[in-house]
């Protein structure tokens, strides 16, 4: 386990704006890009990173004490607290499993990749797998069984991998990032769903609904610019966190300070995203040279798109409606707070999926997050003894606490479930359907990807057969 610890230490100290520039040079040398090539692309994905990380840096320091102001002015009082995603984290680096999976994991997603097994290189992100390491770390902690541990964490990386592959062509269309997808299980793992839930709205008739950044730059005129609908976004969440003292000097700073910091985001996530996607551009392209037409996916970090206009306007609008839902809903016992300001970063399935439409897409997300409100009253009492039993300091007066959006994935919690029964049935169930979700997909990939796209344009004018992003 030693050097897994180093390995650890060694991700945690130089973070992904120095290790992914890395792996992109060595990536783009071994693609045959030229060295003054490779260098200028892993130099602009550095850029491209610490741009996103300073921005989102900087915009969560604001919009923080807004949502927590909301919290305590909207006087919800429920049992289960929600500490935030790191204590999610710090659960799957807590156990020998988890860190040996983090290992054995990136050693099979490279296996993966190098056998065709898929075609997306996950290894660029690496920090996501503790998505995977949680829910067998939970299990572990539960069963103290290595070998059922360990299979919840395959099945759940086989089951991210064709997620991943399921949405890259819409990612990298939408977003621009050409041979790009993610593949962390709390946001790619929403991707079936997300798209079930795009082609049941277009059945009611919500693609009627113009509601994409760029229909409403032309429909609104200057209200529609992303600039100018940040300040109007923000300055509603400000409102919503400060009614109580918004005549005062404090709560109309803090309004008009949260009005600015969104807009500013929305204005120079895009620029920022520019220079990111270009770094892609000799990569995906020797790629398709050297592979005879097939493509290369490089799965990405979810920040690269977390200031879109559409994405960042979705998860602020989903902000108080999920607060006031979680007072509401009858059976939920959770308050989210810490995780709150994390939604934004799990709009990118539903933006995908919608190509942007925002009505469409905060009731998709609405109904995901209503879902996890539930598991996490579920899950709560043996999150709370796993929290405790590794060492994570609960406040006084805190009886149950649960990490919202982290430990609730109803796939992962699915699968979870399944393996700690230790039922040879149900655990062999769940494995058949894993591997048939993979192998079904597989030999229905192009058309798939095809249904996919035509119901992302749908009702839209120039809905076409076109796809600028072979995924194939």
């Amino acid at each position: 386990m030693a050097f897994l610890e180093v390995l650890k230490n060694i991700l945690d100290t130089l973070g992904s704006v120095v290790i992914v520039p890395v792996m992109i040079f060595i990536i783009a040398l071994f693609m045959r890009v030229p060295v003054k090539k490779a260098f200028i692309s892993g130099l602009s994905i550095g850029i491209g990173l610490e741009g996103f990380n300073l921005l989102i840096g900087s915009f969560s320091g604001v919009i923080a004490p807004v949502v927590q102001r909301m919290v305590d002015v909207s006087g919800i009082n429920l049992p289960i607290f929600d500490i935030g995603w790191q204590a999610g984290a710090m659960i799957a680096y807590s156990t020998n499993i988890g860190l040996l999976f983090m290992g054995l994991c990136i050693a099979l997603q490279l296996l993966m990749f190098a056998t065709k097994f898929t075609n997306v290189f996950q290894a660029t992100d690496l920090w996501n797998n503790y998505s995977y390491m949680i829910y067998g770390s939970m299990c572990y902690l539960v069963t103290k069984n290595f070998w059922l541990s360990f299979g919840c964490m395959l099945v759940l990386l086989l089951f991210t991998t064709v997620c991943a592959e399921f949405i890259s062509r819409r990612f990298a269309n939408y977003y621009g990032y050409e041979g790009c997808t993610v593949s962390m299980l709390h946001i790619a793992g929403d991707a079936p769903y997300a798209f079930f839930m795009n082609w049941l709205l277009n059945k009611f008739g919500l693609y009627k609904i113009k509601a994409d950044p760029t229909t409403l730059k032309k429909r609104l005129g200057f209200i529609g610019d992303p600039m100018v609908l940040g300040a109007i976004v923000g300055l509603i969440l400000g409102i919503s966190g400060n009614f109580d003292r918004m005549l005062t000097l404090e709560g109309l700073g803090s309004i008009l300070t949260c009005t600015i910091a969104t807009s500013a985001v929305m204005t120079i996530f895009p620029k920022i995203a520019i220079i990111f996607a270009g770094a892609f551009t000799s990569i995906t392209s020797a790629a398709r040279k050297n592979a005879k037409g097939k493509d290369m996916i490089i799965s990405v970090n979810d920040a690269t798109v977390y200031g879109e206009t559409a994405g960042l306007t979705t998860g602020l609008i989903c902000m108080p409606i999920i607060l006031l839902l979680a007072f509401i809903l009858p059976g939920n016992k959770v308050l989210p707070v810490l995780n709150l300001v994390a939604i934004p970063y799990g709009m990118l399935t539903f933006i995908s999926m919608s190509n942007g439409n925002i009505v469409k897409s905060v009731i998709s997300a609405l109904g995901k997050l209503i879902l996890t409100l539930y598991i996490s009253t579920l899950i709560a009492p043996m999150f709370t003894q796993i929290a405790l039993s590794v060492g994570i300091e609960i406040a006084a007066g805190l009886t149950l606490v649960t990490a919202w959006g982290s430990v609730d994935h109803p796939i992962g919690i699915a699968v979870m479930y399944a393996f700690i029964s230790g039922n040879p049935l149900i655990i062999g169930g769940v494995i058949v359907a894993d591997i048939l979700f993979y192998v079904l997909f597989k030999k229905n990939k192009n058309k798939i990807l095809d249904f996919v796209e035509k119901e992302a344009y749908r009702g839209m004018e120039d809905v076409t057969d076109n796809v600028s992003v072979d995924a194939a």
